[in-house]
C-alpha cells in the first residue's frame, strides 16, 4: 500500500467506545470549544459528510488556529 487512509474521527468517552468510529458518521456533528460547527465554514453543503480529506484538512486548520475540540 502506497498511501494509507483513515478516518481523522473518534469517541473520546465513554470509555468503553474511546477510540472506536461506530456507525455514527452519518449521525455525528463536529464543534469546536466555542461550540461552532465548523464545518459550515469548509464544506457548507455536505459539512460532516465531507470527504475524509476534507475533514482531515478542516480538523486540522482548526487546531493549527488553536481552536480546541
Amino acid at each position: 500500500m502506497e498511501f494509507v487512509q483513515f478516518y481523522p474521527l473518534g469517541f473520546l468517552s465513554p470509555p468503553s467506545l474511546k477510540g472506536m468510529l461506530g456507525g455514527l458518521l452519518y449521525y455525528s456533528r463536529l464543534y469546536n470549544s466555542e461550540g461552532e460547527r465548523f464545518m459550515k465554514r469548509y464544506d457548507p453543503e455536505r459539512l460532516e459528510l465531507s470527504t475524509r480529506d476534507r475533514v482531515t484538512r478542516a480538523i486540522i486548520q482548526e487546531v493549527k488556529e488553536g481552536v480546541a475540540h
